[in-house]
C-alpha cells in the first residue's frame, strides 16, 4: 500500500448580491468561501475513469475495496481497484471524500446515486462531498450513464481505520 500525505478536500461556493431595499448600501455575500477539509486519519487514496460504450451502461462502485463492476452494458472502466502506484487498495472502512468530475458530457445525463445524485450535460462539472470525520457507512456508488462517450473521473479518499 502506497503511503499519502496531505490529504485534503477543498471547497467553495458563493455569490454576491447587492441589496436592492431602501436605504440599504451593502453587498451580500451569500455561501461558502473557499475552505477546506483537512483529513488527517486518510491512508487511502486512489482515482479511476469511467466511459459509457453504451446508451445504458451503468458501473457501481464499491467503496470497501474499490472495486468497479460493469453492472448493465459495457463502461468502460480504468485504474479501478488500485492505488496511486498501482498496488492493491486495503480494506475501507472510513470514507471521507469522494469528487467527481464529468470530463465528457456529451449529451444526455451521467446519474450518480448511492452518496449523492447529480446530472448535467457539460464538460467539466463536478461534485464534492467531504465528511472530515469520516463516515463509517460505505454506500456503493453507482455511475448510470445515458449516451454512449461520457466520462466520470472519481477520486476517493479514506481510511483503513
Amino acid at each position: 500500500m502506497a503511503t499519502i500525505s496531505g490529504s485534503q478536500s477543498n471547497y467553495g461556493l458563493k455569490a454576491s448580491g447587492l441589496s436592492a431595499k431602501t436605504n440599504v448600501s451593502s453587498v451580500a455575500t451569500i455561501g461558502a468561501s473557499d475552505g477546506k477539509h483537512t483529513l488527517t486519519d486518510a491512508n487511502i487514496a486512489y482515482s479511476f475513469s469511467v466511459t459509457s460504450t453504451g446508451a445504458t451502461d451503468v458501473a457501481t462502485l464499491t467503496l470497501a475495496d474499490g472495486a468497479v463492476a460493469q453492472t448493465t452494458g459495457t463502461p468502460t472502466i480504468t485504474d479501478a481497484a488500485e492505488d496511486f502506484e498501482g498496488g492493491a487498495l486495503p480494506t475501507m472502512n472510513t470514507f471521507n471524500s469522494v469528487l467527481i468530475v464529468f470530463t465528457e458530457v456529451l449529451t444526455g445525463n451521467i446519474d450518480v446515486s448511492g452518496k449523492l445524485t447529480a446530472v448535467g450535460e457539460e464538460d467539466n462539472q463536478a461534485v464534492l462531498l467531504s465528511l472530515p470525520v469520516g463516515s463509517t457507512t460505505l454506500t456503493d456508488i453507482v455511475l448510470t450513464f445515458d449516451t454512449i462517450g461520457q466520462t466520470a473521473t472519481v477520486t476517493i479518499i479514506g481510511q483503513t481505520a
